[in-house]
């Protein structure tokens, strides 16, 4: 019996010995739980008051030692290399050995993350092309916070620095770009631009993106004749441009800008037309209106008095039609220059004729009166309005739009009942045009390009980017809208009337412009022809 209890006590007394007895309390005072770590981490324990610590051991979760200290302090610090290790969760594991041989243990589960600051271009994309013509386009940045957080971002223009932003109060960063700071177009007309963008982190770790910008001009063809051009251009379908000038010239100019052909009419001449087979144009002189092929040759003539600035229209079955400063209204047969009907109007025609859907000639004159003509010559309608009219009406299946000298823009409709006037204040002598968006579109005497509901005469937006415009407004294939004015500036306007792009030139433009085959074509005072790209991009 006493050799059993004997047993019995030092059986106990193996187990008391041999058991781990828990030491002070020990913590993870850096890094916290749930941390994303990167780069060099300095570990921080804080052990309790009590028994010494007689040494220390870090590891992680897989049994691994990272670091270990003898007779270290209450507070021992390691240096933690997060790089040794995949980016992803990571646990950390501190045992502590006490001098009376009691043990603690204390972990923590962090996440390594050692990836570099992300930032990614938005606009513009690369290889995009922008035109020094063009208003400031954003350059813009998303960024993706690292673990170190970001310190700055810089977003660079070739080697110089166009903006810092420090501290980064959002992922997304812009900055306006002018390109003409980035391009003379006397000097070059294509320069490569790099857009780069750095982003910065606390840790100094950086990420970079970058794009090529191509900037260039917009004008593609600058033909000089000899004296102004107060007249619209007419394209053929082959491109070939057509136009008038006051040296009595009419030239053929092609696409690349030079000469195809010219002919000496003798005459001042306006405005051009093309024909329905598109094989020429016809034009108006001070004297004559004529057909001239795209040879350059004289297939017709057909006297007429003061016809050359209003111009003919070709209607849509290929009948000219022409109205004078004498009051005549004419309709000529297209191939041989015959006279089909003529018609007597009420006063004296400025402006060409418009010609609608249905073939009905619209035609205003100075004593202010809007004439419908039908085919055959027969009138259907005429309409007061109180104030001479001096541009070519607009007309469309619902109606016809056109403004007076009394600064007054009408609606009538096809009855030639009036729809709407609106008030635009001042002297209207320029064409509307319907917007991509149906609106009409009209100019005035005070610059200001104005946009109207076509149902109500509603103003939905106005625009003042130019200076007085005879000539009127066009709306290219891609509903932007064109304008020039007597200040030397051509605006480019997009659908609610900001500014896309501008021309600034020394001479005035009083003609309309022209859009056509992804150009926009016009006349300067200063007897150029102009050629600019006025939508999609041209290949470099």
């Amino acid at each position: 019996m006493i050799a059993a209890l004997w047993l019995l006590l030092a059986g106990c007394d193996e187990t008391r010995i041999g058991a781990e007895r828990a030491g002070p309390r020990v913590v993870f005072e850096r890094p916290r739980e749930g941390q994303v770590v990167a780069g060099i981490v300095e570990v921080v324990l804080d052990i309790a008051e009590g028994v010494a610590p007689s040494s220390v051991t870090l590891r992680t979760g897989d049994d691994e030692i990272v670091g270990s200290e003898e007779h270290p302090s209450r507070r021992p610090r390691f240096e933690l290399d997060t790089s040794a290790f995949p980016d992803g969760p990571l646990e950390l594991v501190a045992s502590v050995r006490f001098a009376d041989a009691s043990r603690s243990r204390a972990s923590v589960a962090v996440r390594v993350d050692n990836s570099s600051p992300r930032i990614t271009i938005l606009s513009p994309p690369d290889r995009a092309i922008r035109y020094v013509e063009d208003v400031p386009f954003p350059f813009s940045v998303r960024t993706v916070d690292s673990t170190g957080g970001l310190a700055r971002v810089t977003l660079w223009i070739d080697d110089r620095a166009a903006q810092t932003f420090d501290p980064v109060t959002s992922s997304e960063l812009q900055v306006l770009v002018d390109p003409r700071e980035l391009l003379d177009p006397t000097v070059a007309d294509l320069r490569l631009v790099r857009l780069r963008a750095v982003a910065t982190d606390r840790l100094g770790r950086t990420g970079e993106a970058s794009v090529d910008v191509h900037v260039r001009s917009r004008l593609e063809l600058r033909f000089r004749t000899g004296d102004r051009i107060e007249s619209t251009p007419a394209v053929l379908p082959d491109g070939l441009v057509a136009v008038g000038s006051m040296d009595r010239f009419l030239y053929f100019v092609r696409p690349d800008g030079t000469l195809h052909c010219r002919q000496d009419v003798g005459e001042l001449v306006g405005s051009t037309s093309a024909t329905s087979d598109g094989r020429g144009v016809v034009i108006g002189t001070s004297i004559a209106l004529r057909r001239v092929d795209r040879d350059c040759a004289i297939r017709w003539t057909h006297p007429l008095r003061a016809i050359w600035r209003a111009g003919p229209t070709v209607g849509p079955d290929g009948t000219v039609h022409a109205a004078t400063f004498d009051g005549q209204l004419y309709a000529l047969d297209p191939a041989t220059g015959r006279e089909r009907w003529r018609f007597a109007l009420n006063g004296n025609a400025q402006a060409a004729p418009a010609v609608g859907p249905d073939g009905t000639v619209y035609v205003g004159t100075l004593s202010g009166t809007l004439h419908a003509i039908a085919a055959g010559g027969i009138e259907r309608f005429r309409f007061a309005a109180g104030s001479e009219i001096g541009a070519q009406p607009l007309a469309t299946a619902d109606g016809v739009y056109f403004g007076t000298y009394g600064g007054v823009v009408f609606a009538l409709d096809p009855n030639g009942n009036e729809r709407w006037r609106y008030m635009a204040g001042d002297f209207v002598q320029c064409s509307p045009a319907i917007t991509s968006t149906g609106l009409v579109a009209i100019c005035a005497r005070d610059g200001v390009v104005r946009a109207l509901d076509p149902t109500s005469g509603e103003e939905r937006w106005r625009s003042m980017q130019t200076a007085y415009t005879y000539g009127g407004v066009a709306v290219g294939p891609d509903g932007v809208i064109y304008a020039g004015g007597v200040d030397g500036r051509l605006v480019a306007l997009d659908g609610v009337g900001r500014l896309r792009w501008r021309q600034d030139g020394e001479a005035e433009f009083v003609s309309r412009p022209i859009a056509s085959h992804g150009r926009l074509y016009f006349g300067g005072a200063d007897g150029f022809l102009y050629g600019m790209w006025a939508d999609g991009n041209p290949e470099l």
